[in-house]
C-alpha cells in the first residue's frame, strides 16, 4: 500500500512538472495583464487589437497553464504602477531594475529578448554627432526623447543627458523626433526599424548603430506582481511556471518560429 501511494505521488509530481495537470484547481481564471506598444514585440492595430511576438507567446503560455489572459494596452508608467498596486497581475515586456524587482517577480532563468538600445536622429539633422566614436550623450542633439517610465532614463540622466520623457511610448517618441520636438531618441533597434517601416519614414531617420549598453543588450522579461495570489497560486509560483514554459518554447525552437513569423528574420 505504501509503495502504491509513493508511485501515485511520484506520478502526480511528474504530471505537474510536465504540465498535464492544470495550474489552477478551480477552473480557468482570467488574469489581468498589461503592456505597451513596442513593435514587433507588442503591436496595437487601428481596432485596438493587441498582437506581436510577445503577445503571441503570452497567449500560448496562458493556454498551457490554464488561464485566460485579459491584456490591456496602457502607457508604460501606468502599467508598471498597476503591477505595483496589484491591479495588474503581470507585465510584458520589462527590463530589470532594482525598483521594479521590489514589486515584481522576475523569471529565474529565461528572458524574452536581448534588446539593443540605440540612438536615432533625423537624417537632415544639422548638428549630427559622431556617436559611434565619441559616445558622449551630452553631445547628442537634445533633448533626448525617452518614453515615460523606461528604466534607461536614470542612466541617461546620470550621464548628464538632457531628457524629454513626455511621450508615453516609442511610437509617440518617433513622431516627436520627426516633428522636431526632440533632437534625438533612444529605442530598441528592432523596435525602431519596425516603426520606421510601419510609418513610412525610410531614409528620414539615421540610426546610430553603436548601442548604449556594453555588453550590447538589455534583456526583456515577463514579470508577475508580488501582490498576485489567486486560487492558492502565488506570484512566485506563477512566475516559475511561466519561466518553465518559456524555456521549453525556446529549447524546442517554437519561440524562434514565432519571431520568424512576425519579422521574417
Amino acid at each position: 500500500m505504501a509503495k502504491a501511494f509513493t508511485l501515485l505521488r511520484l506520478f502526480a509530481l511528474l504530471s505537474v512538472a510536465f504540465g498535464t495537470v492544470p495550474l489552477y484547481a478551480k477552473g480557468k481564471p482570467t488574469l489581468k495583464i498589461c503592456t505597451s506598444p513596442w513593435p514587433p514585440y507588442t503591436t496595437v492595430n487601428e481596432k485596438g487589437e493587441i498582437g506581436g511576438i510577445d503577445t503571441e507567446v503570452i497567449q500560448i503560455i496562458s493556454e498551457r497553464l490554464g488561464f485566460t489572459p485579459e491584456i490591456s494596452n496602457m502607457a508604460w508608467k501606468r502599467c508598471l504602477q498597476s503591477a505595483r498596486e496589484g491591479k495588474m497581475y503581470f507585465v510584458y515586456s520589462a527590463s530589470h531594475n532594482a525598483d521594479r524587482a521590489s514589486y515584481m517577480h522576475y523569471p529565474p532563468q529565461t528572458y524574452l529578448h536581448d534588446v539593443r538600445y540605440v540612438f536615432a536622429i533625423r537624417s537632415d539633422e544639422p548638428n549630427a554627432y559622431h556617436w559611434d566614436t565619441k559616445r558622449d550623450i551630452t553631445k547628442l542633439p537634445s533633448p533626448i526623447g525617452v518614453p515615460l517610465g523606461f528604466s534607461i532614463t536614470e542612466r541617461l540622466k546620470n550621464e548628464k543627458g538632457v531628457i524629454d520623457d513626455g511621450a508615453i511610448d516609442d511610437p509617440m517618441n518617433l513622431e516627436k523626433l520627426m516633428y522636431k520636438r526632440v533632437g534625438s531618441i533612444i529605442v530598441g533597434s528592432l523596435v525602431l526599424r519596425s516603426l520606421i517601416k510601419e510609418k513610412g519614414y525610410q531614409g528620414q531617420v539615421k540610426i546610430l548603430d553603436t548601442p548604449l549598453y556594453d555588453p550590447n543588450v538589455k534583456n526583456s522579461h515577463i514579470t508577475v506582481s508580488k501582490k498576485y495570489l489567486q486560487d492558492g497560486v502565488s506570484g512566485e509560483e506563477l512566475m516559475a511556471k511561466i519561466d518553465a514554459e518559456l524555456k521549453a518554447m525556446k529549447d524546442s525552437g517554437e519561440f524562434d518560429q514565432i519571431i520568424q513569423k512576425h519579422v521574417g528574420t
